[in-house]
C-alpha cells in the first residue's frame, strides 16, 4: 500500500492535536510518515516541528525524515542551517540527502 495525499491532511490535523503534549509518542511516528509523502505541507510540517520540539528524537527523525524529501526539502534545510539551534540536524539531513544521491547514480 502507497501514502497517498489523502494521508496528507489527517496527519498534519493529528499533529496539531498532540503539538500541546510534548510526552505524546505520536510526535516521533507522524514525522517518520510526513517523510514517506514528500509532499510540500509535509516537509514545511517536518521544518516547523524540528524548531518547535524539545524532544531531541522527535527533531532527529523529522530530520531524517526531511531528508527523505529530497530536494523538495532543500528550502527548509537552508533555513534551518542559519538557526544555530537546527544547524546541526540541517546538516546531518544534507549529508544523509547528498549520500542517498550520489548512491543512486
Amino acid at each position: 500500500m502507497r501514502l497517498g495525499p489523502a494521508t496528507l491532511s489527517p496527519l498534519l490535523e493529528l499533529l496539531q492535536e498532540v503539538a500541546g503534549d510534548p510526552e505524546d509518542d505520536l510526535h516521533w511516528f507522524i514525522a517518520r510518515i510526513l517523510g514517506e509523502l514528500r509532499h510540500p505541507l509535509a516537509v514545511a510540517a517536518l521544518g516547523q516541528l524540528i524548531q518547535t520540539t524539545n524532544q531531541a528524537e522527535v527533531a532527529a527523525i523529522a530530520a531524517t525524515s526531511l531528508a527523505k524529501s529530497g530536494e523538495l526539502a532543500l528550502p527548509v534545510l537552508s533555513q534551518l542551517l542559519h538557526q544555530p539551534e537546527q544547524r546541526v540536524l540541517a546538516a546531518q539531513a544534507l549529508t544523509s540527502w547528498v549520500w542517498s544521491w550520489q548512491c543512486r547514480c
